[in-house]
């Protein structure tokens, strides 16, 4: 009976791969800038990979040193037959298994595969999207026949997770390398309905809307931050400042209208050129020389001319920069909430309540329409229209990210 001496041939394979002993090949291992040289021996690489055995040949010979890009694990094995893809993540299974296949290192390949397929519900359960994106744009058969089962349970609990994502809030930079290439996951509808609304910004999502989360909300102002826009969005849904349920924004602030930048000395023509049309607004202004803000909400729009609007949803507020402390006055006269004339700014109210002036540099106010003085005058007892001066004033179009459909 023929004695075998397989362990003691191994050894000598290792001890070849550790003391590097005649090689002939050039190994480059890693990826810049981290690359590492290991020298190989071009006999053993022909022996145990297809891919070397052209490489190397003469075909392709020009000279005794070659150089490759290799993973040092598969380097390894080729020499000593030893891998441990426990102790490697996942990324670098990958990277062998790409490698092996391109390779031609076929037991190695088959070996890899082997081990994703013992340990899915582990892979999956730790790094599931790593794992579809992997099965989706790699063509392993036997990989992805495996996973299908699972991928397909995977999708039966995905889609209770999905209604929970906030689809509509990514940045459409990010939308693409992100969400796309997972499409498949998501019900045709929704995805009809994502594309509508990253390509139209007017377009109100029909399905699994919310709110937008704090760090996804954006708004270009020099006036207002986050937190005062939250407030202002309390306001426009009629609730208080304190109020705790209101979490998110379900509002956009697009801005139409900064009287610095956009007035040019004809505030009032620019105004009306750049927010009529535009459905609900909010103006707010700075008040010169201290530290509060005032203005008011428009349901409406600012077309026509020498036109009265009537709404019982709009509404004048002042409100502290540096307590956030603020208060609102709603509309009791609602034939004259809203006043549209190209001669002027914004407009609300028969006193006028509240007036920003046709050069965008004052605005007068006086109690008729609104239930309240939100300034305190010189005179608190007189019927005058009182005059402040304003440093600035922008104007936002309103718009809902909630649709009432769907």
């Amino acid at each position: 009976m023929a004695k075998s001496f397989c362990e003691d041939l191994a050894e000598d394979f290792k001890s070849l791969y550790e003391t590097k002993e005649r090689c002939d090949t050039i190994i480059n291992v890693g990826k810049e800038p981290n690359v590492e040289q290991i020298y190989a021996h071009s006999v053993i690489l022909c022996t145990r990979s297809s891919y070397f055995r052209t490489a190397l040949s003469d075909k392709w010979a020009k000279k005794r040193w070659w150089i490759f890009s290799f993973i040092k694990t598969q380097y390894k094995f080729l020499y000593c037959g030893i891998v441990d893809l426990e102790s490697q993540e996942i990324e670098i299974i990958f990277e062998l298994l790409i490698a092996a296949d391109e390779l031609s290192i076929q037991k190695f390949t088959a070996y890899i595969q082997d081990f994703l397929i013992e340990n899915s519900y582990k892979f999956l359960l730790q790094s599931l999207m790593k794992m579809l994106h992997f099965i989706v744009h790699n063509q392993f058969d036997e990989l992805k026949e495996a996973y299908n089962e699972n991928i397909d349970k995977l999708e039966e609990i995905l889609q209770e997770l999905i209604q929970l994502i906030r689809f509509y809030q990514i940045d459409p930079k990010e939308f693409i390398p992100e969400v796309w290439e997972y499409k498949h996951l998501l019900p045709d509808k929704v995805i009809k309905d994502i594309l509508h609304c990253h390509l139209d910004p007017d377009a109100k999502p029909l399905y699994h809307t919310f709110p937008i989360r704090w760090g996804n909300f954006k708004v270009d102002s020099q006036l207002i931050d986050k937190e005062i826009a939250l407030i202002l969005t309390k306001w426009i849904d009629k609730k208080t400042i304190d109020d705790e349920e209101s979490k998110g924004f379900q509002y956009h602030f697009n801005l139409l209208f900064r009287n610095s930048s956009d007035g040019g000395g004809l505030s009032s023509h620019k105004f009306h050129q750049n927010c009529d049309n535009k459905g609900a607004t909010i103006v707010i202004a700075k008040i010169k020389d201290k530290s509060w803000l005032i203005g008011g909400y428009n349901p409406l729009d600012w077309n026509g001319n020498d036109v009265w609007k009537q709404t019982t949803d709009s509404f004048l507020f002042v409100l502290n920069i540096d307590t956030l402390k603020g208060s609102t006055s709603y509309v009791d006269h609602s034939s004259y909430a809203i006043y549209c004339n190209s001669g002027c700014g914004p407009s609300f109210g028969e006193g006028p309540d509240f007036r920003i002036s046709n050069d965008g540099s004052t605005f007068k106010y006086r109690v008729k329409s609104y239930h309240r003085k939100l300034v305190n005058s010189n005179n608190p007892g007189s019927h005058e229209i009182s005059k402040l001066s304003i440093t600035d004033y922008e104007v936002f179009q309103i718009v809902s990210n909630i649709s009432t459909q769907g």
